[in-house]
Formats: C-alpha cells, structure tokens, sequence
C-alpha cells in the first residue's frame, strides 16, 4: 500500500517481496528439475526477470524515499527558520557574551540575595 501525493492509497495488485519469492520458487523449480527440458529455459528466464524487476523496483523505492526525507528535513529547516530567526553573520567573538562570566556574576547575584 503507498500513499499517492494526494493523500489517496493505492493498493499494489503484488508487492515487491511477492515478486521476489516467486521467483525463487521459479528458479528453484528449474534447478530442482521438477520442469520439463523445454521449459526449464522459459521458467528460469521468468524467475531472472522476476529478481530484476524486484531489484528495480526496491531501488525506485530508496530514490523516493530519500527524496521523501530530504523533502521532509527542508520542510522542517524552513519551519525552524520562520520560528528562530537570528542574524548571526553579524556576530563575532567580541560581541558573544562571555557565558561563564555571566554565569558566575549570576551565582554571586544569587549568593549576595539569599545571604540578606
């Protein structure tokens, strides 16, 4: 079942996995013998093409997938931008605060208030 980009399913007449099992069973079928001589070409030639096709399909899956995701991670970065928006390019070492300066004059802020 994939969801379509309008929000739809689709429902898959034979997925990806079933593809690949049948044609293990094809293939294990000509090796074991169970198939006439005439055949046994045909059978394997079906079950190759059934690994191909799986390996095709489970690789047009990651390309979606990882278009998907990176689709995704934009959407977030520019949700997280409109929300914290701040000009850093302007900032250098001498305008950072110092922070375990500010913190120290904090905690004798804090000692000299609660001693009084």
């Amino acid at each position: 079942m994939t969801t379509t980009s309008s929000g739809t399913d689709d429902h898959a007449v034979i997925s990806r996995t079933t593809i690949l099992l049948l044609s293990g069973f094809l293939i294990g079928v000509v090796v074991g013998e169970e198939v006439d001589s005439a055949m046994s070409p045909v059978v394997l030639v079906a079950g190759a093409v059934g690994v191909a096709a799986f390996m095709a399909l489970d690789l047009v899956s990651y390309y979606h997938r990882q278009q998907f995701l990176a689709k995704e991670r934009q959407q977030t970065e520019n949700r997280l931008e409109r929300h914290v928006h701040c000009d850093c390019s302007s900032l250098t070492d001498d305008t950072v605060p110092d922070l375990e300066a500010l913190q120290e004059e904090l905690l004798r802020e804090l000692n000299q208030t609660a001693s009084a």
